[in-house]
């Protein structure tokens, strides 16, 4: 069954990134979300676009409207 997760850049926007690319190879639904800015990095920011993952930059409301619709948070 496919999940959905949502991956919180917060302390460490590079490792964020990396998960978030990692975790589509289980199928599941993945939502990266950029607290901090992330870093400018060609090989993280193709593996994102490679993984069909596009970063996000959301405000309060839509941060509590991803992490109540989550099945899992993961906070990097």
């Amino acid at each position: 069954m496919a999940r959905t997760v949502v991956i919180l850049a917060r302390h460490d926007p590079a490792e964020a990134m990396r998960v978030a690319a990692g975790v589509t190879i289980m199928g599941h639904a993945v939502r990266l979300l950029a607290l901090a800015p992330l870093p400018a990095d060609n090989h993280l920011a193709r593996n994102l676009a490679l993984a069909g993952v596009t970063p996000e930059r959301p405000d309060a409301g839509a941060l509590a409207a991803a992490i109540a619709g989550a099945d899992h948070v993961v906070s990097l």
